[in-house]
């Protein structure tokens, strides 16, 4: 498995101690799904005996805490300059961009464990997560 960058690894550190020093179920992790979020319906393996079109995927961190999932994305990307100075179009640009490719990122998890009860891994092996009842994403921006 690919090494998480060190503001994905401190951030999830982070959360772990908020939610009781509960570790990750995975860190980094890459996982496979349709392109398209609407075919994300119960089909055992994805793309197996189907013509729904697949890919891999990364996912910074997944929590599982008492029946609840946490879809957690880190975003390395800043707020520009003419934010930081007060430009109220840019920052809401800089912010739309940075949140909405964060909650696409999560929500195709989060859509993938609601139709599936799991998570297949990008080496073959599925991740079971019947478990779970409820799933929330939670999107972690690195500026201050």
């Amino acid at each position: 498995m690919q090494q998480p960058f060190l503001a994905e690894e401190t951030k999830v550190a982070t959360l772990s101690g908020i939610l009781g020093r509960t570790a990750s179920r995975w860190t980094n992790q890459k996982f496979r799904g349709p392109v398209a979020l609407r075919d994300a319906e119960p089909v055992g393996r994805p793309g197996a005996g189907s013509d729904v079109e697949v890919a891999t995927y990364e996912s910074d961190a997944l929590f599982v805490v008492d029946g609840v999932a946490l879809c957690v994305e880190v975003k390395a990307g800043s707020v520009t300059a003419k934010s930081r100075s007060g430009n109220a179009q840019r920052l809401a640009t800089d912010l739309q961009k940075t949140l909405r490719d964060g909650n696409e990122q999560a929500n195709r998890l989060s859509r993938l464990i609601h139709a599936n009860g799991g998570v297949h891994n990008a080496d073959g092996t599925v991740l079971d997560l019947s478990e779970v009842m409820e799933i929330h994403s939670i999107i972690v921006m690195l500026d201050p």
